[in-house]
């Protein structure tokens, strides 16, 4: 659901605003696939925080931070 609401404001903002104003993308980036469509829709940019977040153990997901390491740095 926040990819949904985010991605519509990346392309409504990225059609009204001055294509020198940089867009930051947030919420419901999970994915290279994710990452992609906000890039595709307008998009300068992408923040990544709230998938780190383990709800249950109230803690950041060390293994959810190396695999995005993994797929998106290093690759």
């Amino acid at each position: 659901l926040n990819k949904h609401i985010s991605l519509s404001n990346v392309v409504y903002f990225s059609k009204i605003l001055s294509k020198e104003v940089a867009i930051v993308a947030c919420g419901g980036i999970d994915s290279l696939n994710d990452i992609e469509d906000y890039l595709e829709n307008g998009a300068s940019f992408v923040q990544l925080a709230s998938c780190f977040y383990d709800v249950e153990s109230n803690r950041l997901n060390k293994d959810k931070i190396n695999k995005v390491v993994q797929e998106f740095v290093l690759n």
